[in-house]
C-alpha cells in the first residue's frame, strides 16, 4: 500500500513600495513556479502568491493558508527591518522581533522561511529562534543573485531533497551563474534540528572552508585579537576557519605545527608592523614561504597593514594591501571600520576560492563549467575588446549602475535646475551621465545634448558664449580647468535657468569639491542645483562590470577580487586591467568557446608599469619629485599622499596639519609656486596634474597617474629625481 505524502504549501509574500528600487519579483515568482510544475513531485507542493504585502496581510496570510514554507521577496534594510507596504502602497519597516513574534505562533506548521531580501540575516537570526530552518542575506544581493537562488533551492525541494541541500545547490547556482554573491544567503537552523526532509533522500551540509593563517608578531597581539573577532561571523558561516600560533597546544612542537598550517592554509594573512619587518621568523621564514605559494598559485597572500611602517621593497609590496588604499588600521579615526573594511575584502577573496572550488568539481565530474556557468558555446553576439574593456572613453557593455543613478535620471527630467556630478578622475561620472541621459529618453535629435570640455580650445569659446546659443541640455566637462571669471558666469546662468525654469539645462562635471566651489563663488547656488557625489566605487561594483565583460567576450577571469582590489575603486583601472590580461592570452574578441584567463596579475601590473605607464608620466613624476633640493623630501611625500588618496586630491592645509614635519617644504611649495615651474620644465604635466590655487589642493586629473605612483616604490622615486638615497 503507498503512502501519500502530504502537501506542502510555499506561501510568497511580495513587496516593492513607491519610491524604492525596482526588483523584478514576478520572473523570481515565475520562475519559482516554473521549477516546481517541472519537477516529478510536483503534486507535493502549492504555491500561494500574495503581492503588495502590508503587515496585517502577513498574519491574515498565515491564519488562511497555513503555510509550510513562507518565502519573502522584497527589500531589506539591516537592523531596521524588513520593507513592507502601508495603506498608500508607501515603505513601511516591520522588525524582525515583530517577525519572530509572529513566526513563533505558527512554528507548529512553519518549517522553513525564505528571506529573500538585501541585509536580511538579522531578521533571519531573530526568527530562527522559533523556525527551524531560515535563510537570510548577509549583504545586498541583486536581482539576478536572488533568482538564481530561489530558483536553485527549489528546484531542488521539488526533487525531493531536504532544506540543506536546497541551500547548498541555491548558492552553487548564483556560482555557476557567473555572481560573485554565492556566500550571501546564511542558513540559520535551530540548535535542536528538526528535519524538514521532502523525501527520505538527505544531504550533508556544505563543510568546505578555507583556512586562514595569520603571520604576526607578538607586539601586535592584540591588534591580531581584533581582527580574529571582526571574522567571526565568517567563522560562524563556516566559510573561514583561522589558525595562528597561539592556537599550538602546550607540550606540541611548534615548528611543525606552524609549517604544516602555512602550507595548508588557502589564505595566508601577513600583518605588516615595523615589528613584523624586524622579526627574523615573520619575514625570513613564514613571508618566504607564504610568497611561494602565492606565486605557484597555491594561496593567496593579502598584506594587512596594522601600523605604519616603511614596506616599500618588501616581497608583499606589489601586493594589493588591506584596509583600502594600504592605510594603517591604527590610523583611523574608527578602528572598527578599518577592521570592517579588511573583513570585506577578506570576504570577496573566500567567495572566489569557493567558486574555483566549485567549478573544479564540475570539471573534475566531466561536467561543463562555462554552460553551467550561462557562458554559450556559440555566442549569438560577437564584440571586439576594445568595445567590451575600454581603456578610454565611455564603456557600454560593461556598464554598471552607480548608487545615485536612478536620482541622477531624476534631476535631469527636472526643468531649469542644474546638475552638478563630482568625484574623483575614472570612476564613471561621464560614463553614469551618458548612460542616464539615455535612459532619461535624452536622444532625441531635437533635444540637442551638447558635450563641451574645458580641455579643449575650441570648446571653451563656446561655453563663453553659451548664453548665446544655448538650446536642450549642455553638459560642461572639467569644470575646474576653467578660470575663475567664467565659472562665475556659467554659476549666474545656473541661477537665471533655474530661477525661470526653463526648458533648459547646465550639467557641470568635475572634480571632488566642484559643489563646494559653486557655492563658494555664490552662495545662493546651492538651493538651485542638484549635486551628486561619485566616489569611488566597492568592490563589488567592479565585479559586476568584470562579469559582464566575461559574458561578452566569453572568457572566465580565475582571479577577480585581485583585479578588484588592484583597481581600488577605479572603475577605469578595473577596465584597463581587464584588457591587458585577456590581450595578454591573445584574445582580441569573443571566443567561439569559452576561455580561462588565468594570467598573473602582479606580472601583468609590471608590464603596465614599465611598456606603458613610464612613458606616460616618467617626466611628470621625475620633474614633480625634483621641485625641491638634493636633501628635501616634500615633494616626494607628497606623491606618495596622492597615491594614498582615494580622490586623487590631496589638500596641502590638512597636509599640515596632519604632518607638521612636512609645514616648512609645504609652505615653500606654496610660496615659491612649484607647480608653475612644474608645467614650464614639463608641459606635459598640465595634463594630469593640476593645483587648485583657492583650494590649496593638488589634484590627479588621470586616474593612470594615480595607479602608477601607487605602484612606483619610494626609493625608485628618489633614483627619479636623482635625490641622496636614505640613509
Amino acid at each position: 500500500m503507498s503512502v501519500t505524502s502530504p502537501i506542502k504549501t510555499i506561501l510568497v509574500l511580495a513587496a516593492n513600495p513607491k519610491g524604492t528600487s525596482r526588483l523584478r519579483l514576478d520572473e523570481e515568482v515565475r520562475d519559482i513556479q516554473t521549477g516546481l510544475q517541472r519537477s516529478s513531485n510536483r503534486d507535493q507542493f502549492r504555491l500561494v502568491q500574495e503581492w503588495a504585502v502590508r503587515p496585517r496581510d502577513i498574519q491574515r496570510a498565515m491564519l488562511d493558508i497555513r503555510p509550510n514554507i513562507v518565502h519573502f521577496s522584497g527589500h531589506g534594510v539591516g537592523n531596521d527591518g524588513l520593507v513592507f507596504e502601508d495603506e498608500t502602497g508607501s515603505p513601511k519597516l516591520v522588525e524582525g522581533q515583530a517577525l519572530a513574534r509572529l513566526f513563533d505562533l505558527f512554528s507548529d506548521t512553519v518549517e522553513c522561511v525564505v528571506l529573500n531580501g538585501c541585509y536580511s540575516e538579522i531578521q533571519a537570526q531573530a526568527i530562527a529562534q522559533y523556525i527551524e530552518n531560515v535563510i537570510g542575506m548577509t549583504h545586498a544581493i541583486g536581482d539576478r543573485a536572488a533568482i538564481e537562488f530561489s530558483v536553485g533551492f527549489y528546484d531542488a525541494l521539488g526533487a525531493g531533497r531536504s532544506v540543506d541541500f536546497a541551500y547548498s545547490l541555491g548558492c552553487s547556482s548564483i556560482a555557476l551563474a557567473g555572481i560573485p554573491e554565492n556566500l550571501t544567503p546564511i542558513l540559520i537552523q535551530k540548535a535542536v534540528k528538526k528535519d524538514l526532509a521532502l523525501s527520505s533522500i538527505t544531504s550533508p551540509s556544505r563543510d568546505k572552508k578555507i583556512e586562514l593563517f595569520l603571520s604576526y608578531s607578538h607586539a601586535d597581539e592584540n591588534l591580531r585579537d581584533e581582527l580574529v573577532k571582526h571574522l567571526t561571523l565568517l567563522t560562524r558561516q563556516q566559510v573561514i576557519s583561522t589558525w595562528h600560533d597561539r592556537n599550538i597546544s602546550a607540550g606540541t612542537e611548534w615548528g611543525s605545527q606552524i609549517s604544516q598550517h602555512l602550507e595548508t592554509a588557502k589564505v595566508i594573512l601577513l600583518l605588516i608592523s615595523a615589528d613584523f619587518l624586524a622579526s627574523d621568523y615573520c619575514y625570513d621564514i613564514e613571508l618566504n614561504r607564504a610568497m611561494e605559494r602565492h606565486e605557484m598559485g597555491e594561496a593567496r597572500v593579502i598584506p594587512i597593514i596594522l601600523r605604519p611602517a616603511d614596506w616599500s621593497g618588501a616581497p608583499f609590496g606589489r601586493l594589493q594591501a588591506l584596509p583600502n588604499n594600504a592605510r594603517p588600521i591604527t590610523t583611523w579615526e574608527n578602528r572598527d571600520l578599518a577592521f570592517e573594511n579588511v573583513v570585506k575584502g577578506i570576504r570577496l577573496v573566500c567567495e572566489e576560492l569557493l567558486r574555483e572550488e566549485t567549478v573544479r568539481e564540475i570539471i573534475t565530474g566531466g561536467g561543463n563549467y562555462i554552460e553551467n556557468a550561462g557562458y554559450t558555446d556559440a555566442p549569438k553576439e560577437r564584440f571586439g575588446i576594445h568595445d567590451v574593456f575600454k581603456t578610454y572613453g565611455v564603456p557600454t557593455i560593461t556598464f554598471v549602475e552607480p548608487p545615485d543613478f536612478h536620482l541622477i535620471k531624476l534631476a535631469l527630467i527636472q526643468p531649469g535646475v542644474g546638475v552638478v556630478i563630482e568625484g574623483p578622475s575614472g570612476i564613471g561620472k561621464t560614463t553614469a551621465l551618458k548612460k542616464a541621459l539615455e535612459e532619461a529618453n535624452f536622444t532625441n535629435e531635437s533635444l540637442q545634448v551638447k558635450t563641451l570640455s574645458a580641455r579643449k580650445s575650441e570648446d571653451l569659446s563656446k561655453i563663453e558664449t553659451i548664453q548665446q546659443w544655448h538650446n536642450g541640455i549642455v553638459i560642461i566637462d572639467d569644470f575646474h580647468r576653467i578660470t575663475t571669471a567664467l565659472q562665475k558666469k556659467l554659476v549666474d546662468y545656473l541661477k537665471y535657468l533655474a530661477d525661470n525654469e526653463l526648458p533648459k539645462k547646465m550639467v557641470i562635471v568635475g572634480i571632488p569639491s566642484t559643489g563646494k566651489r559653486l557655492v563658494s563663488l555664490s552662495f545662493d547656488v546651492a538651493t538651485r542645483v542638484k549635486r551628486f557625489k561619485l566616489g569611488r566605487v566597492a568592490d563589488e561594483i567592479i565585479l559586476k562590470m568584470i562579469a559582464r565583460g566575461e559574458s561578452a567576450l566569453n572568457v572566465v577571469f580565475d582571479r577577480k577580487t585581485d583585479i578588484a582590489r588592484s583597481a581600488n575603486g577605479s572603475l577605469n583601472i578595473a577596465q584597463f586591467l581587464c584588457f591587458h590580461l585577456v590581450a595578454r592570452e591573445g584574445i582580441i574578441e569573443t571566443q567561439q568557446s569559452a576561455e580561462l584567463i588565468a594570467g598573473n596579475l602582479e606580472i601583468v601590473i609590471s608590464e603596465i608599469m614599465s611598456n606603458e605607464l613610464s612613458l606616460k608620466f616618467e617626466d611628470t613624476v621625475r620633474c614633480f619629485a625634483s621641485l625641491d633640493n638634493y636633501n628635501e623630501r616634500t615633494c616626494i611625500e607628497l606623491l606618495k599622499e596622492l597615491a594614498r588618496d582615494p580622490e586623487g586630491f590631496l589638500s596641502l592645509k590638512h597636509i599640515k596639519d596632519s604632518r607638521p614635519e612636512l609645514n616648512d617644504g609645504i609652505s615653500k611649495f606654496i610660496e615659491e609656486d612649484y607647480i608653475q615651474t612644474l608645467y614650464e620644465r614639463c608641459a606635459d604635466s598640465s595634463n594630469f596634474l593640476l593645483y587648485d590655487k583657492h583650494l590649496c589642493a593638488l589634484i590627479v586629473d588621470d586616474p593612470q597617474l594615480v595607479f602608477y605612483l601607487f605602484n612606483t616604490p619610494a626609493d625608485r622615486l628618489i633614483t627619479l629625481a636623482g635625490k641622496a638615497p636614505n640613509a
